[in-house]
């Protein structure tokens, strides 16, 4: 019995460690992601910044999320279907995280740099 459970374990792990799947055809490459997302946490920063919270956050930010999928160029049920993709990834879609970061700290240091240009 014991004998089978490990078996069955080692199964597990074997196939569990194997992250090195080819991403299907119908789901966006990570470069894609980490574009759509970096624009999607500039857009919910900014609602933020402009004081929309709540149900008005409900109202407006679905709208941002459209203009930035028109912008990238891809439908909803494609970005869906990535974002769930990704998330079932947990390296992946960590690796996209970190650059979403980077790309968002870029963006403020260029900005807090421009301030500084001012003075």
């Amino acid at each position: 019995m014991n004998r089978n459970l490990l078996w069955l374990f080692c199964f597990f792990v074997f196939f569990q460690c194997k992250s090195n799947k080819s991403i299907p055809e119908n789901i966006l490459n990570d470069d894609k992601m980490v574009s759509i997302l970096t624009d999607i946490h500039l857009a919910e920063g900014y609602s933020r910044i402009a004081g929309v919270y709540g149900d008005s956050a409900k109202e407006v930010l679905p709208a941002y999320y459209e203009l930035i999928l028109k912008k990238h160029e891809v439908e909803r049920k494609t970005f869906t279907e990535s974002y769930y993709y990704y998330s079932t990834e947990p390296e992946k879609m960590n690796n996209i995280m970190n650059r979403v970061i980077v790309n968002l700290s870029k963006l403020e240091s260029g900005i807090e740099g421009k301030g500084d240009e001012k003075k």
